[in-house]
This record gives structure tokens, sequence and C-alpha cells, in this order.
């Protein structure tokens, strides 16, 4: 609500959308593709703010968002990771 109820009517779409991505971002280049898909999603949470010309889109689509995440999180087990045989 905050993004695109206040700063994207302040600001316009691009800045709001590249500030969003600037504070879903993390320290080194293992977090480039969390920040890079807080952009792609801030621009859609954009662009359905400016289709539908309300904040009831792009907070259902969020909701749908975490839900499904939320979801994945409980239910699949973090993948194990893959150790080689010692060498013989």
């Amino acid at each position: 609500m905050f993004f695109r109820g206040a700063v994207q009517p302040a600001w316009g779409f691009y800045p709001a959308t590249l500030i969003f991505a600037a504070l879903h971002s993390g320290r080194g280049r293992a977090m480039m593709l969390w920040t890079t898909s807080a952009l792609a999603a801030g621009a859609v949470l954009g662009a359905l703010m400016l289709w539908r010309g309300s904040l009831f889109a792009p907070i259902v689509c969020h909701a749908l968002v975490n839900a499904v995440q939320l979801r994945r999180l409980l239910v699949e087990p973090p993948p194990t990771p893959v150790s080689t045989p010692p060498p013989a």
C-alpha cells in the first residue's frame, strides 16, 4: 500500500518500482536474483495499479503470491546439499 498508494502517485511508476526493488535487496551477488524478482514484481504490481486505478488488484496479487510462497515453505522440505564422495 505504501509503494502503490503513496510513492507511485507522488513520484511515478518508475521511481516507485526502482525504490521497491532497492528496498527488497540484499548484500552480495547471491541476492541479485531476489532483487531482480523484486524489480519484476514491483513492475507488475505498479502496472496493475495503473491499469485498474485502485489498490485492490495489487493487494490481491501480493496476497496470492505470499500465500503460494508460504505454502511452499511449509510443505516442501528444504533442499539437501549434494555431497561428493571422498576421494579413494
